[in-house]
């Protein structure tokens, strides 16, 4: 919590700031000035604290307990009301803390007000959609349905790929680059051994689907030992033949969880997903790298490099950056819908995230008695969402990029198949082992 002093020198920043709206010509000089005094006012407090509900929701006499118990957050909301609505530009401005103190709400309900500029303040903040309005309302009725009824998908190249790269937010993703850049420099030596590591793991996995195999055949050549059926079988089998698998038939998705909770980790998330994507580059596997986060009913998929861009693209990972909140089971459900289309016959999902999927700040326009989500019921969503792709013969993996106290939730997600990399120089050994086994096992 900030102590009075700075608080008050916030609050006159922000008053400034807002007085600049007499002089604004336009409607984007206004969202760009009100963005910049919510993230004045709120940013700190959102990403780094709504993992999910603050301690305010916990019972005083159980504050000892973790975040995970929903029963906990069951009893307080039978005190509580469901939802509290705000409004995003005219609220008094407030830490998180306070404002959920303040409202014990399991929901915050953007009023309609800010619902109805949300569209615009998405594109200003996170870019202009690549899909046309009317693939975007396609993709809308596909994906969100059941639990993301009344969500929507925002498909986005990012502030730096538009005509939006001059504007402030732009400026901001400029500097995050910047500073994962330079953390990328500083290890140089070992992001070069980790990609060379994985790239030679991968292609030993191929070599081996290369080798040739023997089969048995109703063509070919015909095999002397096998003529003893002819009049006595039905095995029409009499021949071998040659094979070779096909090394081309995998496609890759690299989802990566670009939400507030990311921030204090965000050069480190982007190198692991950078060293990945350059490891399959070099070996020529398709693939694509999207970062998601959610803010009111949107949630962002951040396209860094889709599946046909050359290896160049690789160091646009290094604009990721974490923002707002995160609906995982939304996000690897829109994922996997365009891998599912790709022509590929085996299709893996990796996906990078801190294991705690939260979304508890809502626009009016989805349903107030849904539950809330975030807590078990969103891990047991993100769950269910992974098993349906595995059931589909899409592989996923999960790559943990959190604290160690959600390593649990983790768990229940993606099961056996998550890697838990604590030392960045062992990312190649943990990753590539899975890969492998995919590699080889199809």
């Amino acid at each position: 919590m900030l102590d009075k002093t700075e608080a008050d020198e916030r609050n006159q920043r922000l008053i400034e700031l807002i007085c600049t709206l007499e002089d604004a010509e336009d409607t984007s000089q206004i969202v760009n000035c009100l963005g910049a005094v919510y993230e004045g006012a709120y940013a700190k407090g959102f990403t780094k604290k709504f993992k999910g509900l603050s301690e305010e929701l916990r019972d005083s006499e159980e504050n000892s307990k973790e975040y995970t118990d929903k029963e906990n957050l069951e009893e307080e909301s039978e005190e509580s009301e469901d939802e509290h609505k705000v409004n995003l530009f005219t609220d008094e401005l407030m830490e998180e803390e306070e404002l959920l103190n303040r409202h014990k709400a399991n929901v915050i309900v953007l009023d309609e007000e800010s619902s109805a500029r949300l569209d615009e303040y998405v594109e200003l903040n996170y870019g202009r959609s690549y899909l046309s309005v009317q693939e975007q309302k396609h993709q809308n009725s596909q994906v969100c349905r059941g639990s993301h009824e009344g969500c929507r998908l925002h498909f986005t190249d990012g502030l730096l790929h538009g005509d939006l790269e001059e504007s402030a937010k732009a400026e901001y993703v400029k500097k995050v680059r910047d500073d994962n850049l330079r953390v990328l420099n500083l290890n140089q030596m070992v992001t070069r051994q980790n990609v060379q590591m994985l790239a030679n793991t991968l292609k030993r996995a191929l070599l081996t689907r290369n080798e040739r195999e023997v089969v048995s055949s109703e063509y070919g050549s015909i095999c002397a030992r096998k003529l003893w059926n002819l009049g006595r079988t039905d095995n029409r089998r009499l021949f071998e033949r040659e094979i070779i698998r096909d090394n081309t038939d995998f496609a890759v998705e690299i989802l990566i969880d670009a939400s507030g909770s990311q921030q204090g980790r965000q050069a480190l998330v982007a190198l692991q997903g950078y060293i990945i994507s350059e490891a399959l580059s070099i070996v020529r596997i398709p693939q694509r790298v999207m970062g998601f986060c959610t803010f009111g009913d949107f949630t962002i998929m951040q396209r860094f490099r889709d599946y046909e861009d050359d290896r160049a693209a690789n160091e646009r990972i290094f604009e990721f950056y974490g923002s707002a909140n995160n609906r995982d089971g939304l996000a690897v459900r829109a994922a996997a819908e365009s891998l599912e289309k790709r022509k590929e016959e085996n299709k893996i999902l990796i996906v990078l995230s801190d294991g705690r999927p939260n979304d508890v700040i809502a626009g009016s326009l989805r349903g107030s008695k849904k539950e809330a989500y975030c807590t078990e019921f969103a891990v047991k969503d993100t769950a269910t969402e992974v098993r349906k792709l595995r059931n589909k013969r899409i592989a996923v993996l999960g790559v943990f990029a959190g604290e160690e106290e959600d390593l649990q939730a983790e768990k229940k997600i993606f099961g056996r198949d998550f890697a838990y990399i604590r030392d960045i120089g062992n990312f190649a050994n943990v990753v590539g082992r899975y890969l492998k086994r995919q590699l080889l096992d199809v």
